[in-house]
């Protein structure tokens, strides 16, 4: 921090005197702001140990391949491509190595070379280089440093450079196996209105400009792909620099760069994150958010009408202390976890730290939500890359963690923006305009450093809303993820249906987050026109319970919700128990509609909770087969809607209301 100041030019020994005091003043204001400021180049969660649930890397070598292990995925490298294989779960996703193509053409690139360059706990660098012949006898030379975290992300900064001017087209092709290209979750480019960005559905069949990452993959696993910026993506703003295909043997995604002529040296950044990040927690299923009578973790919101209020929106500090610590005992002794609302890109501008740095955390935006508005101040989004302001707010939410005994944060906002919309916060030597800037690997450090806080206590927990956008590069720093507001905005409201907005391919795999190692939360958006009834939320817990997705039960019929968990904490080891999905290779149970589809839960005693949910709006009467023998005696129907009994010792009669659900117990024979 510097401290600029002129004194007063007067003479004698007056003059000296009053320097000195001058000088005595300033001296003390400047000591008092740095104790105010014991938070700078604070350690808080940098380290190089590896935080559950994940282990250290791996490594080792086969033939001319290196293989990176980490959680649930094996990367596999080799100079002569950027990435040859990608192993998740034991399963090859790749239908072939990802690798840059020059001109439509493959290359045969010679002389490779493979370096371990570090090999820490957390982090393996590798350094891999190969030359390849162009027809014009341009010799072109490939480096590529790869670093490889444990979480699976793998960051890749590759140089290319020629003998003679590069004068070419170069596409990254990433071509996946066709079982993985069946859902896509991407940055919202896309028009808002366009039924692409509210549906999951990997069409094989689109085009984009520039954006900064996607996802693709099916109801377990898939690849999310981002860079930062196009600083070097010269055609950035073409309609086709992103191409997704699909053929009979892969999903395709081509990035097409157009280079400069000018030049005989191209460089390029991106990330790969095969997912799912990490195994579900073992307890998921027991959390049930705040809004029930029933649930157990406990969000304080920013409410300044309340005695427990924070100070300033989202400023982890109570106007009251003693109010505060009052109201989280209260709540604990409900058996709630007390978590409280953080936000990691924005900070009131009445805080202290803002008007001591907003010179250099500022980046033109602001949050004018309602209940921002209620405090009276604005709430300005920050530059997360400053480092200063990554040590202000771990230091703050480690302190208001351990001063107020909490049981961890819901993070709002969490997600990646372009820090550069309003102004050049990063400007780019190399590009006069205004580039777009993701500062994902900024980010990713953040979310690290609040992650490996707050698990010092592995029964503290961190939910993170990121509703739409789904980057597992921060949300793996994440317990759960909170997904569904998305539907409160006026071009795609939900009124009383949410088939009607989005489809079953996003609740298999945007909303469930199965496939991404994350449990998902829904969040209803019905507005009181729609929650006021029970037949909306009705319909909504349908769909949630055939995928098995907790909801957040606010915003939606509440009684609704607390039959349901009666219902499922009543099956004897519910928590615990597989679940197959109606949409699973080998489901358990069929129906003869399509519009009535079954899921279901079994649990370590060859016992099973059915959940037959009716998406068509007329009553329906069908016949469910399990593949699997049952005792007639033991079925039970565990909801007063419909009706359903045995007509076999394989076969179940149901009746079921429109638009609405039933779940029913079965006991397997004993002998099967």
């Amino acid at each position: 921090m510097t401290i600029k100041f002129a004194l007063p030019l007067i003479s004698t020994k007056m003059a000296i005197k009053h320097k000195f005091i001058i000088l005595l003043i300033l001296t003390i204001l400047f000591n008092s702001s740095l104790k105010s400021q014991v938070w700078l180049n604070n350690k808080i969660g940098i380290n190089d140990e590896v935080p559950l649930p994940w282990k250290p890397l791996k490594i080792l070598q086969r033939n001319d391949d290196f293989i990176v292990k980490c959680w649930g995925r094996d990367y596999v490298f080799n100079p002569t491509v950027l990435l040859k294989q990608v192993v998740i779960l034991g399963e090859p996703v790749l239908a072939q190595p990802i690798e840059f193509v020059i001109n439509q053409h493959q290359l045969n690139w010679n002389y490779p070379s493979l370096q371990v360059l570090s090999k820490e706990k957390s982090k393996i660098q590798l350094l891999l280089q190969s030359k390849a012949q162009l027809a014009n006898k341009a010799t072109l030379t490939l480096k590529n440093y790869v670093d490889v975290y444990y979480d699976g992300l793998i960051y890749f900064k590759t140089y290319l450079s020629s003998n003679v001017a590069l004068e070419h087209t170069i596409y990254l092709d990433v071509k996946l196996n066709k079982d993985l290209g069946k859902y896509i979750n991407r940055y919202s480019n896309v028009a808002n209105d366009s039924p692409l960005w509210w549906k999951a559905d990997f069409f094989g069949n689109d085009n984009s400009a520039f954006i900064p990452y996607w996802w693709v993959g099916n109801q377990e696993k898939g690849i999310f792909w981002f860079t930062e910026s196009p600083k070097t993506w010269y055609n950035y703003t073409d309609s086709r620099a992103i191409i997704f295909t699909k053929d009979k043997l892969s999903a395709n995604v081509r990035s097409k760069f157009k280079l400069n002529n000018n030049t005989n040296i191209w460089n390029f950044e991106f990330g790969i994150q095969a997912t799912p990040v990490k195994p579900y927690p073992e307890d998921w299923r027991a959390w049930f958010l705040t809004g029930s009578s029933s649930s157990n973790i406990n969000i304080i919101w920013p409410s300044p009408q309340q005695p427990y209020a924070l100070k300033y929106f989202g400023y982890l500090e109570a106007k009251n202390e003693k109010a505060f610590k009052k109201h989280v005992q209260n709540l604990r002794t409900h058996s709630h976890k007390v978590l409280v609302y953080n936000n990691l890109n924005f900070i009131s501008t009445a805080t202290p730290e803002w008007k001591m740095y907003h010179n250099s955390w500022d980046i033109g935006y602001e949050d004018l939500s309602s209940d921002v508005k209620a405090y009276g101040d604005r709430y300005a989004s920050v530059d997360f890359t400053s480092q200063t302001y990554q040590d202000f707010i771990v230091s703050k939410s480690n302190t208001f963690l351990k001063q107020m005994d909490l049981d961890g944060y819901y993070l709002d906002y969490a997600w990646i923006n372009n820090i550069n919309s309003i102004k050049p916060v990063r400007k780019f030597n190399n590009r006069n305009e205004k580039i777009p800037y993701f500062p994902f690997m900024d980010m990713r450090k953040l979310y690290e450093r609040i992650y490996k806080m707050v698990k010092t206590d592995q029964s503290k927990m961190i939910i993170a809303h990121s509703s739409a956008r789904i980057v597992p590069t921060i949300l793996a720093f994440a317990d759960m993820y909170i997904d569904g507001e998305q539907f409160r905005q006026d071009v795609i409201r939900v009124k009383d249906d949410y088939l009607q907005v989005t489809n079953l391919a996003a609740f298999q795999s945007e909303y469930s987050g199965k496939a991404y190692g994350i449990p998902a939360g829904f969040l209803p958006a019905f507005s009181e026109k729609y929650y006021t009834s029970i037949g909306p939320t009705r319909k909504l817990a349908g769909l949630l319970l055939l995928h098995d997705i907790q909801p957040w039960p606010i915003y939606s019929a509440i009684n609704e919700w607390e039959e349901i968990r009666e219902i499922l904490n009543s099956f004897p080891g519910y928590i615990s128990s597989e679940f197959i999905s109606y949409y699973h290779t080998n489901p358990l149970a069929v129906t003869n509609d399509l519009s009535v589809k079954s899921s279901m839960y079994r649990n370590n005693r060859n016992e099973f909770l059915c959940i037959i949910t009716n998406l068509s709006n007329v009553s329906k009467e069908i016949i469910l087969r399990t593949n699997f023998k049952f005792l007639p005696e033991s079925i039970l129907q565990k909801t007063n809607r419909g009706t359903s009994y045995p007509v076999g010792n394989n076969t179940i009669k149901v009746s079921i209301n429109p638009e609405d659900y039933n779940i029913i117990y079965i006991k397997k024979m004993p002998y099967e």
